[in-house]
Order: structure tokens, then sequence, then C-alpha cells
């Protein structure tokens, strides 16, 4: 193997014809995360979900600045098509304007498919890339791109006004968009996998908890794809052990008190999370360097020929996979670039090492050092702040001396609670729903989906789901608790 091509790739990459270097990170991406826009989900998920049916149908995307004008257009579209009397036109058009619009910003979601009529007002921000992402991550497998389409386009409205107002709509084709991101947690994939077909069989309760739905698989996956990333590398900060810790998340319950005792206060919730997040523009983008170095070789590894991108454990196999010639070019290039992005950051170098654990260390001392951040300040700000702010948008609240905790509403608990419900083994038949279970049972689904509580806080979900009737009181051994279905 000689790695000359990839480390002439990796420096035309990322230094520009005048020298100056940028980390793009986009060679086989893990997550939309950018560092150049901010996205602040000024209308939560309604704008991704727009732009993720526009690429799932691929059709265009137009931008719809005024929803009163836009109604106009399907009136004169039907008036055109002679299916609507003069006398009769303007009480259609009251109701059309009241089936339609929200008020003039806004234009109400009457199935799946007048998602893809949402556009964010303004493009200073990332809805459209984390669409991709979405697609790419979540539904490009399982057949669920299929499912999701038939969804959209089968989604039954009961109303011949829905209808007609959709048969009048002139959607144009757009280009087809390649895939571009990475999967590196597929477990969390099995889940959504399970959870996406279960809901897709109840259709009005997933029309009703659709965008928090795709909301939390987005942050949840990010979420455990940094704690994931950030043990790695806990490997180069520590000479002898992989530093392991607890990546349970802990949530308050939106309706009770914050106390200081809470988990996910003392050090398991937010500030948790954004602690192990602080170094992941560095990371990601060592990451990036050297996937671009390895290139295609490590399909040549039976071990990692299904891997989409490597980590830091991936690169390790790559390289104690490989003869000692080949890891000789490989240590060569891999000091070449050490030394270009040292010199780039006036980073002192003592020694150069020539085992890959020290030498991976080194760049990642290069990388996270003051100098690179002090040069690239605001984009590692913007680069965290958009794991931030999908957290705080929906799984975050301001609890006044606490700051910022992770926070669970009813609305989000009872779409996990239903989930929970779902009957895995049985997954083909027609609803696949479990009648009950058992309430310890509940418990480990929640757990399993990444929702930890403390003590107190399970007592309270025990005292929502009794005061919604959904609690047996008794099994038939008098010894256990069930929880009945929600759907």
């Amino acid at each position: 193997m000689d790695f000359k091509n990839n480390y002439d790739n990796l420096y035309s990459k990322n230094f520009t014809s005048t020298g100056k270097l940028r980390y793009l990170r986009d060679f086989r991406p893990v997550n939309p995360f950018i560092s150049n826009k901010v996205t602040k989900f000024p209308i939560g998920f309604k704008g991704i979900l727009g732009y993720l049916i526009r690429l799932i149908l691929n059709e265009k995307n137009e931008n719809i600045e005024d929803y009163t004008e836009f109604s106009e257009t399907i009136i004169s579209q039907i008036l055109e098509n002679g299916e609507l009397s003069d006398e009769n036109e303007k009480y259609f058009k009251e109701l059309l304007y009241e089936y339609l619009l929200a008020d003039k910003d806004e234009i109400n979601i009457l199935t799946p498919k007048f998602y893809s009529f949402i556009y964010p007002k303004k493009n200073t921000s990332n809805e459209e890339g984390i669409a991709l992402f979405i697609r790419d991550i979540f539904l490009d497998n399982n057949g669920n791109i299929e499912k999701f389409k038939n969804f959209v386009n089968n989604s039954k409205s009961n109303n011949i006004l829905i209808d007609l107002i959709l048969n009048n709509i002139n959607n144009h084709s757009g280009n087809i968009t390649e895939k571009k991101y990475c999967c590196v947690d597929n477990e969390v994939i099995n889940l959504f996998n399970e959870d996406f077909d279960f809901a897709l069989k109840h259709e009005e309760w997933f029309m009703d908890n659709i965008e928090l739905f795709f909301a939390y698989y987005y942050f949840y996956y990010n979420a455990k794809v940094i704690f994931k990333v950030n043990k790695e590398f806990s490997l180069l900060e520590d000479d002898i052990n992989f530093v392991d810790y607890d990546e349970h998340l802990y949530y308050l319950l939106d309706w009770e008190h914050a106390s200081k005792f809470n988990k996910t206060i003392t050090g398991s919730g937010y500030d948790f999370l954004l602690d192990k997040s602080k170094y992941i523009y560095s990371q990601f983008t060592m990451i990036d360097h050297l996937n671009i170095l390895i290139g295609d070789f490590y399909k040549e590894n039976d071990d990692l020929i299904n891997k989409e991108v490597l980590l830091l454990e991936d690169v390790y196999k790559f390289f104690n996979g490989l003869n000692e010639e080949d890891k000789n070019n490989f240590i060569h290039y891999l000091k070449k670039w050490i030394e270009r992005c040292s010199e780039y950051h006036n980073y002192p170098l003592d020694e150069m090492p020539n085992e890959l654990k020290e030498l991976l260390k080194l760049l990642y001392k290069v990388l996270n050092n003051e100098k690179f951040y002090s040069s690239n300040g605001r984009s590692f700000t913007h680069y965290i702040e958009n794991l931030e702010n999908i957290t705080t948008k929906y799984f975050a609240k301001s609890r006044r001396q606490f700051g910022f905790v992770l926070n669970v509403n009813k609305k989000f608990l009872l779409m996990i609670t239903a989930l929970s419900f779902n009957d895995y083994n049985n997954a083909e038949s027609e609803n696949s729903t479990k009648l009950k279970i058992k309430m310890d049972d509940l418990f480990k689904e929640y757990h399993k989906r990444g929702l930890y509580f403390d003590k107190n806080s399970e007592e309270t979900i025990k005292e929502l789901l009794n005061k919604l009737n959904l609690v047996d009181k008794k099994s038939d051994s008098g010894s256990a608790q069930y929880v009945r279905t929600i759907l």
C-alpha cells in the first residue's frame, strides 16, 4: 500500500491554494454539525421534515414565503380546472383559507404531504443538511425510504377538500441527492427501525408525534455517537486504561421541582453531555483526517469491510492488520501530516515518536491546543451549538440556579410510553402492540431508548399513569403492576 495519493488528497482538501488551513470534516461525515451555520430550530422540526419529505419524494426546493399567495395560487388552479361553480367560489375560498392557513406565515399540517410546503424563513441554518442526515442515517436502510414515501403519499385524509387541494398543487422534480453521511452506531438505528415500523402502523398517532419522534432520535443518536467517540479519545489522554463512564442521561419531569440531589443535576444530565462534547470539533476533525489518509485501503481488512467510516478503535485494527512495509509507509505520511499541522499552528514538536498510539496522541494535541481553538474559536463555538440547540429546544429546560436541565414533558413521556408497547416478536402482525406490560418492564423500555429517571421521578410517572387510568393495580398473583397500552 502506498499512502502518498491519500496524503496528497488530505493536503489538498484541508489547505487552500494560498496555504490557509481549513477543516472541512466532510470526507465521511458522521453528523450534520457545521461550523459556519447554527441551526436554532425557530419552527421546531417542521422545516426539517419539509426538506426531508421533498428529499424522499425527489421534489424541488421552491421557497414559499407568503402562504396567503400560495393558497390563492391553489384556488386559481382549481378554478381553471373547472372543478368549482362560480356561485360557490366565495364560500370555497373561505373554507380553503380555514383549512390551509394557521395564519399568513404558517400552513396547517393536514396530512404528511403538507410538511413539504414548509420552508425556513431565512437560510441561515442547516435544516437541509439535517434532513439529508436523517435520510442517510435513519431511512436509508430496512426499506424505510419506501415505507416513509408510502406514508406521505397514501395517508388517508378522509376529506374531499384536502384531496382536492393536493390534486391541484404543482410539484416539480428535483435532482437526486447522493448519500453523504456515515453511520457509526447501529444499535440506535436498529431501535429506530423497530419504533419506526411500529409508528407507521398507527398513522394518526404518528402524525401527532412525528416532529418529536424524529427530533428525539436525531438528538439521541448524536449524543450516543459523541459518547462513543469521547471514550475512544480517552485512550489518547490516559496512558494506561480506557477511560469508561456511565453514559446514561437522567431526566427531570417537566412538572417536578428541581433539587440539588437530582442525578440529572449532580452529574448525569445536560452539563455532563456538554462536558463530553467540549472537544468534538477537534475529535471529528482528526477522525476525518485519518479516514482520508487511510482511504479505501481498510476494505482489504475483512473485519472492517462493512464499516462506513473508521473511528479510533477501527484505525488501530486497520494498522495492526498491515504488514511491516505498509505500517512504515502509513507512519511516514502520518508524521508528515502532523508536522504540517504543527507548523501551521506554531505548535512546537520536541521529538516525533514512531508508535501509532503516540503519533495519534500527538496529532490530537496539535488539533486540541489553545492555538488551534484561538484560530478556530467561532467555528468551534458554532459546531457545539448545533448539539446545544436541539437539546434546549426539545429536551432541556432552564431551572433557575441549576441552569439547563434535561427535561421530559408529558407529550414526550407519553410518546415514549406508547413506543414501549411495541411487540417486536410479532412485528409482522397488523397491530404488533402489546396490550399491557409490567411497570418494571416499562422503565426498562425507557432505558432502552436512553431515558433514565431518579426514584422520585419514577414514582411521579407512576402517579401520572394512574391518573390516566392506565395502571392495573395488581397482577393475578397480586405481586406486580401492569400498564395498559395508550394506543
